[in-house]
């Protein structure tokens, strides 16, 4: 028998040398090759991709992904601080089953940026804030700590899809193989059957409500925005037949694309569904907050129309009715949205993210930065600001410039002969050498003056309101407001431009007794408080005259000061401001400011009626210099410690420049950070978000 064998085994040992020859060229550009991942139906809120083809000679983006993407998914949640904050949060399922989170809760303190892997023991099809569907048909629950291993919910087995309802206390929702859905309630941890529903074939969650369709097409809402989800009344037919799927946003709204290929948008509050044309030949459809609506093409392209408060449609289209294109995508097959922010998957594995950045949901940009990390080298530098979105650079000759994401600084073109730059309501406001203050357009677009009597010295900005110190030594409050721009499609229409920006909207004489303005240093302002420091070290605050004025008094109880630092406060509250002062000495003292407040219902804000400083013992020794709550040591170390804030970083040489900005909601860091400047010109950032809190360019997001 063996002499039979041996030509056989030979022609078996040609042919696998062959195949791994000719089969398996490791040099070859091609897709990665795709690990299925076994399941037992789609993920109705997480968008999955096919199998990805080899690209073809010109296409555009590297062919081959590190990690290969299959699904991604975005959370919803909404007012969970109970001030109505909406965070965001970023999920996605890699071709082997590893699970990836980012965004709101996921960020460790370190401060890591980009997708954390998920530790789990099998593969995993579907991630809710809580929980992972495993291939298997297990339902896992994370652990508090990202250390702790997911544990295995009892009684849940042979499930094909989950969904979690942040509003309903996180209560998960889950589709059996069976047809029937179950939830897991809080109160008792076991699982109960949900509602009276037969053959369902997939289940769709928004933040408070379920949509249910059974195999026959027929859909269900299931209402927890107005009522109480698990009460059968509230469980109502939308659609008798011929649902396919299912688009929803965190407040229920819907699109529902039928089988016949019309799409029906579903208003709740309304009670309303109607037809919705501008979707028609949507392949992929996403409902995000306040009104905006994203889909694909059948070409891979993605549209949207509706508000565009968060740049999900592009970069200041604001609202438009007609779909517009959203640029730099192309060969997408999954897309979904959170409350703020979008993610796209494109046929390659490759996820892209772009809109509001808060929590780090984009997963792509700088979150956290706590140490001295060198940004470059940047000479010739006069005065650092630091804005909403990127840092600024005030050059010795006048001229500006603007740090990208990359880490490279720009010209800005049009600004010249700059002594000092502030932003209200994000558009920038500029002082000149010849003392002029331009309004400009966001961008540094264009710019209008702000006609005045005299030229100006000094300019501070808080909230709506420019406080000026003219050479005169006298002081005014300008306030201004904020213009819309033309509907973008309704200008170009009209061979308009569209136009936004700051208007004079009034302004009064600040009184101020003793002569004291005409030694004014420097004045410093934030929504709430102006205050002002002398060349000999006084200092004085904005408080209310009885007659509804403003008017400036002194602080008392202090050393001479040489900085101060306003810049820390909180929106939406009547918390006391921490103000810095520093005096010559190095102390570092406390000046907290009680505000008595009142909510104005004409202007919808809280809105200061008197202000009363006290002055604390001395807080910190031996301090070279203060910029909002960071402190830089005469040791050459920086520290800042509130709230969740937790920054030390070793200076490699002594400060030049330092310039803080804060833009709390409640919850804490939101988007806050320094920009320093050290004696070797080098720059550096600390802090989180510093380059803003949307982007509305999509970018890639990767997955180490």
């Amino acid at each position: 028998m063996a002499r039979y064998n041996k030509p056989i085994l030979l022609l078996i040992s040609w042919l696998l040398a062959a195949v791994i020859i000719f089969g398996c060229e490791p040099d070859r550009q091609t897709a990665p090759e795709v690990t299925p991942v076994p399941t037992a139906s789609p993920s109705p809120n997480a968008t999955a991709v096919p199998p990805a083809p080899s690209p073809s000679i010109g296409e555009s983006g590297d062919s081959q992904v590190k990690v290969p993407v299959a699904s991604i998914a975005a959370g919803r949640i909404f007012d969970a601080a109970g001030y109505g904050s909406k965070p965001g949060l970023s999920f996605a399922i890699d071709r082997d089953g590893t699970a990836w989170h980012w965004g709101w809760g996921f960020n460790p303190p370190e401060g890591q940026v980009g997708p954390r892997r998920v530790a789990a023991d099998r593969p995993v099809v579907q991630m809710t804030r809580s929980y992972l569907l495993t291939a298997d048909g297990h339902v896992l629950k994370l652990g508090v700590k990202d250390q702790e291993k997911p544990q295995q919910v009892e009684g849940l087995t042979e499930i094909i899809s989950i969904q979690q309802l942040d509003e309903m206390f996180g209560t998960l929702f889950a589709l059996r193989k069976d047809g029937k859905v179950w939830y897991l309630p809080r109160e008792t941890g076991k699982p109960l059957l949900f509602g009276n529903f037969s053959g369902v074939t997939a289940i769709y969650g928004t933040s408070f409500s379920l949509f249910v369709q059974e195999q026959s097409g027929k859909l269900w809402y299931a209402a927890g925005l107005s009522g109480d989800i698990l009460k059968a009344e509230n469980h109502t037919v939308l659609i008798q037949q011929g649902a396919a799927t299912v688009a929803a946003g965190y407040e229920d709204e819907a699109l529902i694309r039928m089988e016949s290929g019309e799409v029906m948008h579903y208003r709740p509050r309304e009670q309303k569904l109607a037809a919705e044309p501008r979707l028609a030949g949507a392949v992929n459809m996403a409902v995000a907050g306040e009104g905006t609506y994203l889909f694909t093409r059948q070409d891979g392209t993605v549209w949207g129309f509706g508000k565009d408060g968060d740049g999900l449609l592009g970069a200041g289209t604001g609202t438009v009715l007609d779909p517009v294109k959203v640029e730099g995508l192309s060969g997408i097959v999954g897309l979904e949205a959170g409350n703020h922010h979008a993610l796209a998957l494109d046929r390659q594995g490759r996820v892209y993210t772009w809109g509001r950045n808060m929590d780090g949901q984009l997963g792509r940009v700088p979150v956290i930065l706590e140490r001295w990390e060198d940004m470059g080298e940047l000479p010739g530098v006069r005065k650092t600001v630091a804005a909403p979105g990127r840092p600024y650079f005030i050059m010795e000759d006048g001229t500006l410039r603007v740090m990208q994401p990359d880490r490279t600084t720009a010209a800005v073109q049009g600004a010249a002969d700059l002594k000092d730059l502030h932003f209200v309501s994000g558009y920038p406001v500029t002082l000149d050498t010849a003392g002029r203050i331009l309004l400009w357009e966001k961008d540094f677009a264009s710019s209008k003056p702000l006609m005045l009597s005299y030229p100006v010295k000094e300019m501070a900005a808080g909230g709506d309101r420019l406080l000026l110190l003219d050479g005169r030594g006298e002081l005014e409050l300008v306030f201004v407001e904020q213009i819309a721009g033309t509907d973008g499609q309704a200008a170009a229409a009209a061979g308009a431009t569209p136009a936004a920006g700051l208007v004079p909207a009034g302004a009064e004489k600040v009184p101020a007794e003793g002569g004291w303005t005409g030694r004014i240093r420097s004045l410093y302002g934030n929504p709430y408080v102006f205050m002002a420091l002398t060349e000999d070290g006084k200092v004085f605050y904005a408080d209310r005259s009885k007659e509804g004025g403003y008017l400036f008094r002194s602080v008392i109880g202090l050393n001479p000061v040489k900085e101060l630092s306003v810049d820390d406060f909180v929106f939406h509250t009547a918390e006391p401001l921490q103000v810095w002062a520093l005096e010559e000495t190095g102390d570092l003292r406390e000046i907290r400011l009680d505000m008595n407040m009142e909510w104005k219902k004409n202007t919808g804000k809280l809105e200061v009626l008197s202000v009363s400083p006290q002055v604390q013992p001395a807080h910190t020794r031996e301090i070279a210099r203060i910029s909002g709550s960071l402190k830089v040591h005469k040791d050459g170390t920086a520290d800042e410690d509130r709230y969740k804030i937790r920054l030390k970083a070793a200076l490699p040489a002594p400060i030049k420049f330092i310039s803080s900005f804060y833009d709390y909601n409640i919850e804490g860091p939101g988007l806050h950070y320094h920009v320093l400047v050290n004696a070797h010109n080098q720059i550096s950032l600390l802090g989180y978000n510093p380059f803003g809190q949307t982007d509305p360019v999509p970018g890639r997001v990767l997955f180490r």
